[in-house]
């Protein structure tokens, strides 16, 4: 207790934990943080079964426990007989401006007066409300997104299936031969989710729906350095989790210009869950209002994280693969690209996205059968056995020769991912490419797309 009163900042609360944990003052004991335990989370748990593999699949922002834990002047306290009601319209009113002047800052939107800002809880409530709003009850709506995808969508399509949804497609090929002239929504995650792709529409006609989760300077920037602009009939994602770290707090918002399709996501909105918890709302503003008094130094603190990651990465598959037994087995994907200047940053940056979508360049790898899961196979299953738990290629509509790893991670993790990595690249972990191969070998064709309805399971990004 006296140790805790003695804490002044959010970084002696983790101290307080032995570095392993946060203090968590409401009830007084550590929140000791994964493959670590023990009163103050000093007992290192990595031989530990379940701590063997480095679990790298999700899409967590944990990285941004650090800059919060630094910066712990946005504190919201909640009195219980605050703001009972079910609206909270005032509040959003403002976060919505304060939105609005985000995008202006960043340069990333171009969100003009008379567009419409669509509040939701994260942007995964907001892909079911474009889904519906963008659809029509005259006839069904086929739902596209070019492979590879971020599954959610399919998920979204499926889930949701009835009179107004019929398929879900993923090859622009398959869709131009076997359902031209049906109604399409398209939705086009750029940078894409897993692979860092920029992308546009593929469908022409399309009824689109840009994520841009990931379009913020600490992720992409834009060679032309222009602000977006989508078509009237757009709608453009976007969620706080990957700007400022708030994924627990489930706030996502839609910039959408078109009057009739913004109203159709309300509605959606309504019927799903009335209104936004007052939590949400208040919780957002506080932390969106801290970080545009700051000049948003958190997304200048959080580019020199991901380049720091990105630099390792390109080293591990890089000079440290080509020293081993079988240089050139893997692709760290995107490649890199050339310095472009960033606005916002005020300087000269490279793209450094989110994840790491993996190539296996083997076909002995992609059609690899993992010793430890049957079930594991290609590229996931060579990285699960060298203790490297990321997605399967086919989750996205790839083939078995690709998986995706995270980047967004605490520093402990991502310190075990390039231990491993490393490992295995050096041929001390995981199975051993047969027979070695020579620097950049040739590469495997493209990802191989899945075609109509897909069972893919529902996960978080």
């Amino acid at each position: 207790a006296a140790a805790e009163e003695a804490c002044v900042s959010g970084a002696c609360l983790k101290e307080l934990c032995s570095g392993n944990g946060v203090w968590l003052t409401e009830l007084g004991e550590c929140d000791c943080f994964e493959c670590y335990g023990g009163t103050n989370c000093a007992v290192d748990l990595e031989a530990h079964t379940s701590c063997a593999t480095v679990d790298v699949s999700g899409g967590d922002p944990l990285m941004f426990e650090d800059y919060w834990l630094s910066n712990t002047d946005p504190m919201l306290t909640l009195h219980s007989a605050w703001r009972l009601s079910y609206s909270a319209a005032d509040l959003e009113a403002e976060l919505k401006s304060k939105i609005r002047e985000l995008h202006a800052r960043t340069g990333n939107m171009d969100v003009r007066e008379g567009d419409h800002i669509v509040l939701g809880i994260g942007s995964t409530q907001l892909i079911s409300a474009a889904l519906f709003a963008q659809s029509t009850a005259a006839r069904p709506s086929v739902v596209f997104a070019a492979a590879p995808f971020y599954q959610a969508y399919s998920t979204a399509a499926l889930y949701y299936e009835s009179n107004r949804f019929d398929a879900f497609e993923s090859s622009p090929e398959a869709y131009n031969a076997s359902l031209a002239g049906e109604h399409v929504v398209e939705y086009i995650t750029s940078p894409n989710n897993p692979d860092g792709t920029i992308r546009d529409g593929a469908i022409a006609g399309s009824a689109r729906v840009y994520d841009h989760a990931y379009l913020w300077s600490h992720f992409y920037t834009d060679p032309a350095g222009e602000a977006l602009r989508h078509d009237v009939d757009d709608v453009s994602l976007f969620t706080s989790s990957k700007i400022l770290g708030l994924a627990g707090t489930r706030l996502g918002w839609a910039v959408v210009q078109n009057g009739t399709i913004a109203q159709r996501m309300e509605e959606y909105k309504g019927v799903a869950v009335i209104s936004l918890p007052h939590e949400i709302v208040a919780r957002e503003l506080k932390l969106l209002n801290y970080a545009l008094d700051t000049s948003l130094d958190v997304l200048v603190w959080a580019k020199g994280v991901m380049e720091a990651r990105w630099a390792a990465i390109r080293r591990v598959f890089g000079e440290v693969q080509d020293s081993g037994p079988s240089p050139g087995r893997f692709t760290a994907l995107p490649e890199e690209e050339e310095e472009r200047y960033d606005a916002f940053l005020g300087r000269d940056v490279r793209p450094t996205v989110a994840y790491v979508w993996v190539r296996c360049e083997l076909e002995a790898d992609a059609a690899y059968v993992s010793t430890t899961d049957p079930t594991a196979t290609g590229c996931y299953g060579v990285m699960l056995d060298a203790g490297v738990l990321g997605r399967p290629g086919p989750l996205y509509g790839g083939s078995d020769a690709f998986m995706r790893l995270e980047l967004l991670m605490r520093d402990r993790t991502f310190d075990l991912l390039e231990e491993r990595l490393r490992l295995l690249m050096l041929g001390g972990g995981g199975p051993l490419a047969a027979p070695a191969m020579t620097p950049r070998a040739p590469r495997l064709p493209a990802a191989t797309p899945l075609h109509g309805p897909q069972p893919f399971p529902r996960v978080p990004p």
